[in-house]
This record gives structure tokens, C-alpha cells and sequence, in this order.
């Protein structure tokens, strides 16, 4: 008898090995241009960009925020990343709903803003439109029936007594409230 529930537990071990889980690749492993959403245009409710090199990924849809009401974009998005809260946010003013390119120098159309905060009161770094130094904010697809936005950017600032950031690769493909 114990041979033959060993053998069954030998067994089942054996198909459990062989088995794929549906395991992903640790992030551990991954560059931090890798972990960053793919490029999409579905409304998959994805945000990233890497911040100085390293990856600005919201696995948490909560704290997404996108809305187009009367010509006016306003996407944001943040984090926590151990313990100092992190935020992007771009209002794009007079859009229409078409493919766009913004040059995030030019404050006349559109307004970029970076966050940093952590609970040290030396620490907070509010990044805004007129410290972005240059960069590009584009639409890449603007679905109005579905309320599906997409697009890219990128954009380096700088602020006294806060390092210089360097936000690159960004990508967001996101359902808007109308």
C-alpha cells in the first residue's frame, strides 16, 4: 500500500513539474525598459515611463485618472514606491480628437507636472510647467466612441534643490471618462 501511494504522489509530482503555471518572468530579471506596459491603443488602462532610468509602472488602475470634456484632456497617474509617493499628470488644453503632437515647452496648450513626496519634509519636488526644460507629449489614438485614448512622451526638468528628472519611454493607452 505504500508503494502504490507513493508512487501515485511520485506521479502527480511529476505532471505538476512539467506543468506550466502560467508563471511570469520575475521582475527581478526583467530591464526596466521590459517592465514597462507594451505599447497598445485598446484601452488596456495602462501607465509607464521610466524616471531617470527607472521604471514609473501604476499596476493599480485606481491611480489612473483620465477625462476629455470640452476639448480638454486631463491624464494623471501615480505611485508608491517605498514610501515616497510619485505622480505624472499632463492637461492638454484645446485638443481636438484627432492624432496630436505637444511640445511640453510651448505652456500655451498643455501643462505637465511631476511629483515627488515622501514623509521627510526635505524631500518633496513638485515639478511643473515652467521647469520643463523640453519634451513631447502625443496622442497617438483617440477612439470618441469608445472613450479610449492612447499616446506617448517623454520630457526632462529641473528644479532648484531637487535633482534634474529625466522621464523617457512613457506610454499610457487608457479608458477617459467623457
Amino acid at each position: 500500500m505504500k508503494t502504490y501511494l507513493l508512487s501515485i504522489f511520485l506521479f502527480s509530482l511529476s505532471l505538476c513539474v512539467s506543468c506550466d503555471f502560467g508563471l511570469t518572468q520575475d521582475d527581478d530579471d526583467l530591464t526596466e525598459l521590459e517592465k514597462l506596459p507594451p505599447l497598445t491603443t485598446t484601452g488596456e488602462n495602462t501607465f509607464g515611463c521610466l524616471v531617470n532610468g527607472k521604471a514609473f509602472v501604476v499596476k493599480n488602475t485606481s491611480n489612473i485618472t483620465a477625462f476629455y470634456q470640452q476639448k480638454l484632456l486631463f491624464v494623471s497617474a501615480g505611485i508608491d514606491r517605498n514610501g515616497i509617493d510619485e505622480g505624472v499628470s499632463f492637461t492638454v488644453y484645446e485638443t481636438e480628437s484627432e492624432t496630436n503632437t505637444f511640445n511640453l515647452s510651448d505652456t500655451l496648450n498643455i501643462s505637465c507636472s511631476y511629483s515627488d513626496f515622501s514623509n521627510y519634509p526635505d524631500s518633496y519636488c513638485q515639478y511643473e510647467k515652467e521647469n520643463i526644460i523640453n519634451g513631447e507629449f502625443n496622442i497617438n489614438s483617440f477612439d470618441a466612441e469608445n472613450y479610449i485614448i492612447s499616446g506617448t512622451f517623454e520630457f526632462n526638468a529641473a528644479l532648484y534643490k531637487c535633482d534634474t528628472i529625466r522621464v523617457t519611454d512613457g506610454r499610457f493607452d487608457l479608458q477617459y471618462i467623457p
